[in-house]
């Protein structure tokens, strides 16, 4: 349920930007470019370090007063730095984050009309464990790799990490977990990030462990948690182990692991929240290829879309003994496995669009009606290069348009959108436009203020409408008694689409108007 841990997040997340506010940019900046010459003391970008990992030596060094590294275009190896230019071939050499540091890369650099003009797809910023230089598709000659090529340990939410793209991380033998980065106790914020190629034993994009990161607007791409040893292999793009990170407008596409959970694998009490992500093309030998849930996991997964995803026994999603993820507003349509989409104990879905139908609350299975499908290629393989995850917008007419419930996206308590408002629902989609669109044709659902929102990753653009406050009942912009007056002509069973049933189990009780008095206020 959101309702109890929706201001727990609102004070942590508020506690963390007081900590970023007091202490981000009060310091020196450094700049490092791989075209810099040699010898550069990175105070500017024309005496910018030639490697990334002279330019972290330096930051974290407490007297240096360093408070952001900006990285230029190119690709950077961890075994290299001035008094090894050709590198080292140390596997274990390692980019560490630091705490109280933004780490960005995606800028333009030296030589170029403006040095700081930032675009992350036009400058990218490569962070490669390929120390030979020489891999080939399909993992070939990585033997040699970095077992990791991003360390976050013991960090806290000073920590930034925004901006690069991180490849060719082999976490094989006794490293096997987190090939592109592996995070220990860390609550830092990594944005804007693709997680690509990378291979463990388990976790081959990310390892979480003890670890509660933000991870925004990130993409995992192709990692693989492949059989190294006699075991069982977790997490193709992400393994989460006693770790609960928000995972936001994150996409997966084409992640592989022999074993479970070729996106991401939740274990040992796990509970992740995972908010408009979109899963295509990921493949599990074993089971699940979207998210395997086991030992007492419980993710809340809202307005995701799975569709194409393929293991041997459950297209989309497992859950073991002890896990009920929480799943509402998404759509699970056309995953492959012989026991269906979603299988293993019950999991809490409403307000999703489920091929073959599952039990919850204004569940419905009906053709959700993309723009266009997810397709292998001609070669009818995932996770090669002629694959097409499709484009998964929803097309005019879907059933999946304003077939949501407001109150199934969390609270934007980290202020995604940068408008100051942390009381709104989450505003977004995964493409950035706008939540809480509706049909005006089709504008009441019978219970309170309409559910505009829809189904799935993507919002389907009519007239935007006013910010969504949790537990504004009336839809006047603030919690009060007209709504607890609301709230309260609603006692008892509700019918779907009810937004009295603040925690969304077809009841109006106690625990919403708990919810309700906890939200008092808001918005006003």
């Amino acid at each position: 349920m959101w309702l109890n841990h929706h201001n727990l997040n609102r004070v942590c997340a508020g506690l963390a930007i007081i900590v970023v506010t007091g202490t981000g940019h009060a310091g020196s900046i450094l700049y490092v470019d791989d075209d810099a010459p040699a010898a550069g003391d990175g105070a500017s970008w024309n005496t910018a370090f030639r490697f990334l990992a002279d330019a972290l030596t330096v930051a974290d060094d407490p007297k240096s007063n360093v408070s952001e590294i900006r990285v230029g275009q190119g690709t950077y190896l961890p075994d290299r730095d001035e008094t090894q230019p050709d590198g080292s071939g140390d596997r274990e050499a390692i980019f560490r984050l630091i705490n109280s540091i933004v780490l960005m890369g995606g800028y333009a650099g030296l030589g170029a009309p403006d040095p700081d003009a930032r675009n992350i797809e036009l400058y990218e910023t490569i962070l490669s464990g390929d120390l030979l230089g020489n891999d080939e598709p399909d993992f070939i000659n990585n033997d040699e790799n970095s077992y990791h090529v991003v360390i976050g340990n013991s960090l806290d939410a000073t920590s930034i990490f925004d901006g690069f793209t991180i490849s060719g991380g082999n976490a094989d033998s006794t490293y096997g977990q987190g090939g592109g980065m592996s995070n220990v106790f860390c609550y830092a914020t990594i944005a804007n990030c693709t997680f690509k190629s990378n291979t463990a034993t388990n976790g081959g994009g990310m390892y979480n462990l003890f670890a509660d990161p933000i991870i925004t607007n990130c993409a995992f791409t192709r990692n693989s948690a492949i059989e190294i040893q006699d075991g069982i292999n977790r997490g193709g793009g992400i393994y989460n182990f006693i770790s609960s990170p928000k995972i936001t407008n994150c996409v997966f596409n084409g992640n592989y692991v022999d074993w479970w959970g070729a996106a991401i694998s939740n274990g040992n009490g796990s509970n992740p929240a995972i908010t408009n992500c979109l899963f295509s093309g990921n493949i599990a030998c074993v089971d699940s290829g979207g998210i395997h849930n086991v030992e007492d996991s419980n993710p809340t997964i809202s307005n995701c879309t799975f569709a194409s995803n393929e293991s041997l026994y459950v297209g989309a999603v497992t859950n073991g003994p002890g896990c009920t993820p929480s799943i509402f507003n998404c759509i699970i349509w056309d995953n492959q496995g012989i026991v269906g989409q979603i299988a293993g104990n019950p999991a809490n879905v409403a307000y999703s669009c489920v091929q073959d139908g599952y039990d919850g609350i204004s569940n419905i299975d009906a053709d959700p009606m993309f723009v266009r499908n997810p397709d292998p290629g001609p070669d009818m393989v995932w996770g090669t290069e002629d694959d097409d995850y499709g484009d998964l917008r929803l097309m005019p007419g879907s059933p999946c348009i304003d077939a949501g419930n407001n109150w199934g996206i969390p609270i934007d308590a980290d202020d995604f959108d940068q408008d100051g408002n942390k009381a709104e629902l989450f505003p977004v989609d995964l493409a950035g436009s706008p939540r809480f669109n509706a049909d005006e044709a089709d504008f009441d659902p019978g219970c309170g203020t309409p559910v505009v929102i829809d189904m799935g990753v993507y919002e389907y653009q009519f007239d935007p409408v006013k910010q969504i406050i949790f537990a504004d009942i009336d839809g006047d912009g603030a919690v009060g008694i007209s709504d607890l007056i609301a709230l309260l002509a609603s006692w008892g069973d509700s019918p779907g689409n009810c937004l009295a049933d603040l925690d969304i189990n077809g009841n109006v009780g106690t625990v919403d108007l708990l919810a309700l008095f906890a939200n008092w206020g808001s918005g006003g």
